[in-house]
């Protein structure tokens, strides 16, 4: 039996089942799962990098969170250098980073310990955090001004310490002047803007969820076809195909969603030929969020077969649903899409939709947080 992606004939005690969409995206009643198409050295691959890095680091990651996939006690586990929230609100506070965590009321917001420096032209300041201070190799952001104005953010004497320590070794001499707390309230809602890294590793991990669709709905002999060499080679090694092998953008993939309205916030895959008939293309988006245009195959010359086809998996209910073109056969709910913006270097940018609320309850992280200017 040959595999998929690395292609080696292997015995079928060398397989291993795949779900099309990582397991860590919900757990799904007759989900759907490859079956002696992925061999165990790739499954066990994927799941340590390209997975990993979805469900830890991304966008999707928060959205794991905020739509109840994973317990708000879970979000420790994501990815401080992949995923970074802030504040967003008026005046010097204005990108004080956060972290998401969990009290006895659910998922809330907290702040990291960081230091605050002030902009080198106009008003406001850089927030840094604390990992990025006590790395020497991690150049500090550009635009800053230590000698203009700096502030302290901690949650202990311990932290205040550390921060203090990362800045002398940066040769930054920290004079306190006076005492400053950051203005958050118990139970205050808290507009938040999430940023994520997306590199090969989201986009390869797209890019198998899209070839495992094709390989579900599909024969092994069409997968394997030397068409898909290119996507197999980029999604198990990192390979550069030659072209753009991912857009990302904001556009709804069911017919009747808008720009500002979804009909669902379960996960959507399609498959397809693109318009010249000789090129296949997906569709990914999970949880009708973002929307992934994932090129699998250019130029196919084996031979055409119908290959159209769409699914739904419905995170709420555990069930997985087959589209019927690009309409979705569920009762109308309109729920409000959750904002989302692209920036042009390669981090993505994304509202919440609903605010996250910030509780100091008896979180001593949180109550003993202090500023210093």
């Amino acid at each position: 039996m040959i595999c998929i992606y690395c292609q080696r004939d292997l015995p079928q005690s060398d397989f291993s089942r795949e779900h099309v969409i990582p397991r860590a995206f919900g757990t799904f009643a007759q989900n759907l799962t490859l079956i002696d198409l992925v061999c165990a050295d790739c499954n066990q691959y994927f799941g340590e990098t390209i997975d990993f890095a979805l469900a830890r680091g991304s966008a999707e990651a928060v959205h794991r969170l905020d739509e109840g996939v994973k317990p708000p006690q879970s979000a420790d586990d994501l990815r401080r250098d992949r995923v970074r929230i802030a504040w967003t609100r008026a005046g010097d506070w204005n990108g004080v980073l956060l972290r998401l965590t969990a009290d006895s009321t659910g998922l809330v917001v907290e702040p990291v310990p960081q230091i605050g420096f002030a902009r080198q032209a106009g008003d406001g300041f850089i927030f840094v955090p604390e990992e990025v201070l006590a790395d020497p190799d991690r150049p500090l952001p550009s635009g800053l001004d230590p000698k203009k104005g700096l502030f302290l953010i901690a949650n202990s004497d311990e932290t205040e310490g550390r921060l203090v320590h990362a800045l002398e070794a940066r040769g930054i001499t920290f004079r306190e002047h006076r005492r400053a707390t950051p203005p958050l309230q118990p139970g205050e809602d808290l507009p938040v803007e999430v940023r994520t890294t997306m590199d090969s590793l989201i986009f390869r991990c797209v890019a198998k969820i899209a070839f495992n669709y094709l390989a579900y709905t599909q024969p092994r002999e069409f997968v394997l076809h030397e068409e898909f060499s290119a996507i197999r080679q980029f999604i198990r090694y990192d390979h550069d195909p030659g072209y753009v092998v991912i857009v990302v953008d904001s556009q709804p993939i069911l017919r009747d969603d808008s720009a500002t309205k979804r009909q669902t916030n379960g996960h959507l895959v399609t498959v397809n030929w693109a318009q010249d008939r000789s090129s296949v293309v997906a569709q990914v988006s999970l949880f009708n969020h973002a929307r992934y245009r994932i090129s699998l195959a250019r130029g196919f010359r084996g031979v055409w077969r119908e290959i159209r086809s769409g699914h739904h998996f419905d995170v709420q209910r555990g069930a997985v649903n087959p589209l019927v073109g690009t309409s979705l056969i569920l009762a109308r709910r309109a729920l409000p899409n959750k904002a989302l913006q692209l920036t042009a270097n390669s981090a993505f940018q994304l509202g919440l939709g609903s605010l996250l609320a910030f509780n100091l309850g008896a979180s001593a992280t949180v109550g003993g947080a202090v500023g210093r200017s």
